[in-house]
């Protein structure tokens, strides 16, 4: 019976393993297929710029593994509010310049499209109240 028992158990999880997915598979539906894409923003680094003196200075230099965005989130150590802008440099080459305003809590992010996949990036910061403001950048 033990031997009957557990023969006719690995056949039923076999059968099983074997025909959920193909059914998943098969099934016919009317709702919109969502592409699948990068669920998550990979870590590149972060870098304090001291703009007590100065309004603009450059960050340090990433590279766009994946392609497509990149975003930096700012906070902001002396001023609540502020308005950044950022510059991307793409492999030498000044590109989109975006704006954005830090929020009451002292933090904003910026993000750019349409990067090269493997280009060298970097970004020209200013802002119009100095500040030494935190960045982190992810890809």
């Amino acid at each position: 019976m033990g031997k009957l028992y557990r023969c006719l158990t690995f056949l039923f999880l076999l059968v099983f393993i074997i025909v959920v997915p193909l059914y998943a598979f098969a099934e016919e539906s009317d709702s919109v297929v969502i592409p699948y894409v990068a669920g998550t923003w990979d870590y590149k680094g972060s870098q304090t710029l001291n703009l007590l003196y100065v309004s603009s200075a450059s960050t340090n230099t990433y590279t766009a593994t994946d392609g497509g965005n990149f975003k930096i989130d700012i906070t902001g150590t002396n001023r609540l509010e502020n308005y950044v802008e950022a510059r991307i440099v793409i492999n030498g080459q000044v590109s989109t310049t975006k704006k954005g305003a830090m929020y009451w809590d002292g933090t904003g992010t910026i993000e750019f499209n349409n990067i090269p996949v493997g280009a060298k990036v970097w970004f020209i910061i200013n802002v119009q109240n100095h500040d030494s403001l935190q960045l982190k950048f992810y890809d």
